[in-house]
């Protein structure tokens, strides 16, 4: 698999914050360009997710990931579970990483289903 890591630049998380987030699993093999497509697909996921049932234009969406921690936070979770699932081999203790994807994809699914509330979405946008 080819990582390609041209000009884009993530929008609601970085590659620090989903590095912290993983934690104390060494993330020493693996790339800032293979954290960067995480992340590209994560905020893809999160902004599909909150233009699917919004009543505001998708151009008109514009959110700051300070101002709007949530939509941090699920592409964050989102990011470091692909992290950990597409290289498992990579951390140490089994059952912790299990542990952590588990937890990972839960936080996530639940951040998604929020993001997906038109009336969430519409509350976002008036702050």
């Amino acid at each position: 698999m080819s990582y390609i890591c041209m000009a884009w630049t993530p929008t609601y998380t970085t590659v620090d914050i989903v590095k912290q987030r993983v934690g104390e699993y060494d993330t020493s093999s693996i790339t800032h360009a293979m954290i960067v497509e995480y992340i590209r697909s994560a905020e893809g996921i999160v902004e599909a997710s909150m233009r699917s049932r919004s009543h505001i234009s998708g151009a008109a969406l514009a959110f700051d990931a300070d101002k709007h921690m949530i939509i941090r936070q699920v592409a964050t979770d989102l990011a470091a579970y692909y992290l950990i699932a597409y290289n498992p081999s990579t951390f140490n203790m089994r059952e912790k990483v299990t542990l952590m994807v588990d937890m990972l994809w839960a936080s996530a699914m639940r951040g998604l289903a929020f993001l997906g509330d038109p009336s969430v979405i519409e509350w976002l946008d008036s702050l």
